[in-house]
């Protein structure tokens, strides 16, 4: 009969081989456990080293995006799309013409945009140098003004001085006139005095010259009864020419200094057979007896002006002094004294008015009305009227002109 103790025995050894290799399980599934776990541990921590390098990495591609979003102006978070950096470039081709709208790269159109920005920055430069010379003009026209300014001033100046002094000058000049006007009032009331008396004297007078006058009327009357038988001279030539050149158109006639004859004086030549005019002469040079003549026109080149041909100045007579009467309000740039100086050379008296022994009536300017300044025709004048009923020879100014050479 086996021992009971044995078999107990036996099952505690089983127990404790059982629980030994439990343990050496337990021991190796923890081991394991742990190689597994410092496995794991290790590749935790390379891929949060892997993890740390991917973050660093991400953050300088997001900062090289944020500058590139600095540079561009861009959204360059990964948002942007191509379509609208397009449609900005055609923007850019719209406003700089040298960038392409086709362009998608920024560096393509950065070229056409440095190339406009390039002329720009030429035309700018010229501006500025456009700038600096119109500054450079716009400081001397200050400069050339405050110059001008201070002449002025200093003429201003001047001016005042010499207004202060012309004032001076004035009240000096009013103070003698005072005084010479208390001295000529006292002068007029003398000759108010001395007028009175004239007056007196002149209205005796007035009664004696009128019985004088109707006694000279009377003498007039006859005289002129007498003249009235008086002869007029006709218009018969004044002399000949000696001698003309046709190719010098200068010539001689038989009038000299001893005839009155003077520098200027115009004939008229005529055909001494026919008494055709041939031309007009004016004369250069007076000798004693003879004169030297300046052909001014021939009437007919296949007639030529020859000697022997005569010749003739309406108011030129070597035998006999016309006499003549002037009527105008002046006689151009002559005075009335300076025409009778001028016919007095040539031997024409001049009388005040018209008579029978008048032989021209020789007119000047007109006369105008004083209140209307209107045109007076000759007609309404005194020596006019009576140089009508005298026949007498009225010369107007273009011919007096011709006549006397001026």
């Amino acid at each position: 009969m086996p021992d009971p103790r044995r078999g107990a025995a036996q099952v505690s050894l089983m127990w404790v081989i059982a629980l030994c290799v439990i343990s050496l399980v337990t021991v190796f599934f923890a081991y394991t456990s742990q190689q597994t776990s410092a496995e794991l541990q290790a590749s935790l921590d390379t891929a949060r080293a892997d993890l740390v390098v991917e973050q660093t990495q991400r953050g300088d591609i997001n900062e090289a995006f944020r500058n590139l979003s600095r540079a561009t102006g861009w959204d360059a978070s990964g948002s942007t799309e191509l379509t609208a950096l397009q449609g900005q470039i055609g923007e850019l081709a719209g406003v700089f013409p040298s960038v392409d709208p086709d362009t998608v790269s920024l560096e393509g159109t950065m070229a056409g945009l440095i190339g406009d920005y390039n002329g720009l920055k030429s035309a700018n430069q010229n501006i500025d140098r456009e700038v600096n010379q119109l500054r450079q003009d716009l400081s001397a026209r200050q400069l050339a003004s405050t110059q001008n300014l201070g002449e002025k001033d200093g003429t201003i100046t001047q001016l005042r001085r010499d207004l202060e002094d012309t004032r001076n000058s004035f009240n000096t000049q009013i103070v003698d006139l005072e005084r010479q006007r208390d001295a000529l009032r006292d002068q007029y009331r003398d000759l108010d005095s001395r007028l009175a008396e004239l007056r007196a004297t002149a209205d005796t007078e007035q009664r004696n010259l009128t019985a004088e006058a109707g006694v000279l009327k009377q003498r007039n009357d006859i005289l002129s009864e007498r003249l009235d038988a008086v002869a007029r001279r006709t218009e018969q030539p004044d002399g000949s020419i000696l001698t003309v050149s046709e190719r010098l158109g200068k010539g001689w006639i038989d009038l000299g200094r001893l005839d009155r004859v003077r520098l200027g004086m115009q004939f008229e030549i005529r055909n001494a057979s026919t008494g055709s005019v041939k031309g007009r002469a004016e004369v250069s040079r007076v000798e004693e007896n003879r004169s030297e003549i300046r052909i001014l026109t021939v009437a007919d080149r296949f007639d030529p002006i020859t000697p022997n041909d005569l010749v003739l100045n309406p108011i030129f007579d070597p035998t006999r002094e016309p006499v003549a009467v002037l009527l105008g309000d002046g006689y151009g740039s002559y005075s009335e004294g300076d025409m009778k100086a001028l016919l007095g050379e040539i031997g024409i008296l001049v009388h005040a008015e018209v008579s029978n022994e008048t032989d021209y009536l020789i007119l000047g300017t007109p006369f105008f009305d004083p209140d209307t300044g209107d045109l007076l025709p000759w007609s309404s004048q005194a020596s006019y009227k009576a140089s009508e009923a005298l026949s007498v020879q009225v010369v107007p100014r273009r011919d007096w002109m011709s006549w006397l050479g001026i």
